[in-house]
């Protein structure tokens, strides 16, 4: 199957999945597990968050 064909089936898939959790759940919610789904992608991956953002996250989570 060429590559075009796939892009556009996961992006049909992508597009179903997303309606129906809007549909389900709400539009909030829905628009929620996608933030925190991009800001897991985007901390897991090469970038690195800010230093006082992490000072934060360590005072909040008491981590030593």
């Amino acid at each position: 199957m060429p590559s075009m064909y796939t892009k556009r089936i996961i992006g049909a898939l992508l597009g179903i999945t997303a309606a129906l959790l809007i549909l389900f759940i709400g539009f909030w919610k829905t628009l929620l597990i996608f933030i925190l789904a991009y800001f897991g992608w985007w901390v897991t991956g090469s970038r690195r968050l800010p230093q006082p953002v992490m000072e934060l996250l360590k005072k909040v989570l008491h981590l030593h």
